[in-house]
């Protein structure tokens, strides 16, 4: 398994860069988000619900991305990735964007399927809307 020994960020008192590489990311099930980070950049791919192969069954459907995107957030400067910056750094998004595509084609994430999900019941949706996830 390819990885990086990242204990040095986890001892007090270092101080040295442990995300000179770029470190990435995907969740298969559900979403299908897939991200990249890259120093303080982080790109988060979404897939787009036909990308992800939703089906006209699946009672998650209300809850998916109705269009694919990319978002680029400043880690370091917005830990909470509220802003996109996507728009204001066209250059960096384009770099990123063709690591995480050759990274997502050389796992085969280009065939995500999400998982058969259990049926939403109303519990879960009033739990997912006090969260804000849905209306």
């Amino acid at each position: 398994m390819e990885g990086r020994d990242l204990s040095g960020a986890l001892v007090a008192g270092r101080s040295e860069t442990v995300v000179d590489a770029p470190v990435f990311s995907a969740a298969t099930l559900l979403s299908g988000i897939s991200s990249v980070r890259l120093g303080r950049w982080k790109l988060v791919h979404t897939p787009g619900p036909l990308a992800a192969g939703v089906r006209e069954d699946d009672p998650w459907e209300p809850y998916y991305e109705r269009e694919e995107s990319y978002r680029l957030y400043d880690v370091r400067a917005d830990p909470g990735e509220t802003e996109d910056l996507a728009e204001r750094h066209p250059e960096r998004v384009a770099r990123m964007r063709g690591l995480l595509d050759e990274w997502e084609r050389a796992q085969s994430l280009d065939v995500i399927q999400r998982a058969r999900p259990e049926p939403v019941d109303e519990r879960l949706r009033d739990m997912l809307r006090s969260l804000g996830y849905v209306d």
